[in-house]
């Protein structure tokens, strides 16, 4: 009896916490880029920045790629994010000039500092998503016994690509996002 009332409010409190709020993934390695990336959930409006440094020990910023979404989520598992803004951001002016000089996404106009939206643009062989893009994927909130907050986000795979509701991301990246506030 005392177990069924604890899992009964577990799962209450899972179903009903907020997800709203600032979460962070520290300095990692992915390919060849070292990154930091922020996900900042207020409601339905998710921002999530990746920010690439020129060393591994992520001390130096060069890059921010920021991709706004709109959010539906049913079940407490499955997201539907709806693209709304990419962007990138240079930090720096030798990348600004280096951007440049490529005509990176098409443009040769890189300003440091400056936000520039590349929505639906190819960058690089990279395909940005276009305004209304829908990326089908899931998430699950796990609380630590520390009492801090991991989120994992769906992952694409061999079964879950997340380019339709039937090809949904079906497994969460390893990697958690740890909540901050």
């Amino acid at each position: 009896m005392i177990a069924a009332f604890f899992i009964s409010n577990l799962v209450f409190a899972q179903a009903t916490t907020s997800l709203d709020g600032l979460y962070q993934r520290p300095c990692f390695v992915a390919d060849t880029d070292a990154l930091t990336t922020e996900i900042s959930i207020e409601k339905n409006q998710w921002k999530i920045q990746h920010i690439a440094y020129e060393d591994e020990k992520c001390e130096k910023a060069y890059l921010i790629y920021e991709v706004d979404y709109k959010v539906k989520s049913e079940n407490n598992r499955d997201l539907d994010m709806t693209a709304i803004e990419v962007s990138y951001m240079t930090l720096s002016d030798e990348v600004s000039q280096a951007l440049n000089m490529v005509h990176y996404c098409g443009f040769e106009d890189w300003k440091t500092k400056t936000k520039k939206i590349v929505t639906g643009r190819v960058c690089d062989e990279f395909q940005a998503p276009a305004s209304g893009d829908i990326l089908y994927s899931i998430f699950t909130l796990n609380q630590k016994a520390d009492a801090k907050w991991e989120l994992f986000l769906g992952t694409a795979s061999a079964t879950g690509d997340g380019k339709t509701p039937e090809t949904r991301h079906d497994q969460v990246d390893s990697l958690p996002f740890l909540k901050l506030k």
